[in-house]
């Protein structure tokens, strides 16, 4: 304001202020009829070099609502969701992009039809029952063993977690996985609670596919002693693949790398039960205990939804190497 005098007591100013126009997006499916889940619009708009953007999911009457906005000229596009969270990155195919003109004080109806394109949903259980908190995650069939690879070993020696991709099921079991382009995909799941990942292979078609997981209750149980036959409590039990080459090579290098995050500990009797274990793949159990060297049992399978008692895996007490540098210099 050039008539501004910063040492005046005081000055009125007036602020004018203008009502806001709104977007009304109802978004459809191919028949016309309305979308009220698994479905986002994205709304944005360009001022000079930058661009404003925002997106909301559509509510349950498939309907969603961009309001307060300054007039001018925005863009829309619509596209389905991935999950409940939509965490995944807008994509350049989830929809053309079309233009709506906004006025003061005015509410602007846009249809929108979703773009078609394929998706998996589906329900995990064990036993019948529902599984919370499976995640599941989607991959090309050229990929998905080094896909598998990659998610045992990340949850193993970072613990259960790592990138967010696919989706996690709920109280009743069940996921959704949006925006999927159609054809073959291997789907992994996996728990915290259960040992080894659970491959089920899916055709995705263009309207979206069903598929039902079952995680098995294979289990391996054992028991770990001492050298003299004693039961050695608290020792941390890992199911894994198991591993080729020379087997007292493997030992040494779990003992220097240290074996993964535990998935059972033995009790006072020195027993583990390990629940997920893959069936019929060569497996072998990882021990450590403290105060004891790494062990490793000798490899073995399990059929499925069996229970398999792998023979006493034997602990030798360990020692300890002291290394003292001596000299003038570092």
């Amino acid at each position: 304001d050039p008539g501004f005098d910063p040492n005046a007591a005081s000055r009125e100013t007036t602020v004018s202020l203008s009502r806001g126009g709104s977007i009304l997006v109802t978004i459809l499916d191919a028949t016309g009829e309305r979308v009220g889940e698994n479905v986002r619009v994205q709304c944005r708009r360009k001022v000079g070099e930058s661009t404003s953007t925002a997106s909301k999911a559509g509510d349950g009457d498939g309907q969603a609502l961009f309001d307060e906005l300054a007039a001018g000229i925005y863009e829309l596009r619509a596209f389905r969701g991935s999950g409940p969270d939509f965490g995944r990155r807008f994509r350049d195919e989830d929809g053309e992009w079309i233009e709506v003109a906004v006025e003061y004080d005015q509410v602007a109806p846009v249809e929108y039809e979703r773009p078609a394109g394929g998706g998996l949903t589906g329900v995990v259980s064990m036993d019948g029952a529902p599984m919370q908190g499976v995640r599941v995650s989607l991959h090309g069939e050229d990929r998905a063993d080094e896909a598998e690879r990659f998610i045992q070993i990340q949850d193993q020696y970072s613990g259960f977690g790592g990138r967010r991709e696919g989706d996690t099921t709920g109280a009743d079991g069940k996921f959704d996985i949006g925006g999927v382009e159609p054809g073959r995909y291997v789907l992994l799941a996996r728990h915290a609670d259960v040992a080894m990942v659970t491959r089920t292979t899916v055709d995705v078609g263009l309207e979206g596919s069903s598929v039902e997981v079952e995680m098995l209750r294979t289990a391996v149980e054992g028991r770990v002693v001492d050298d003299e036959g004693e039961p050695i409590a608290g020792a941390e039990v890992s199911v894994h693949a198991a591993a080729t080459g020379n087997r007292e090579q493997v030992r040494l290098t779990r003992s220097f790398l240290g074996v993964s995050s535990s998935m059972a500990s033995t009790d006072e009797d020195g027993r583990f039960f390990v629940v997920g274990s893959k069936a019929d793949a060569q497996l072998e159990v990882a021990v450590r205990a403290e105060g004891f060297t790494d062990g490793v049992s000798e490899s073995f399978t399990v059929a499925p939804r069996q229970t398999r008692e792998v023979a006493a895996i034997e602990l030798a007490r360990a020692g300890a190497l002291l290394v003292e540098l001596t000299g003038d210099e570092i």
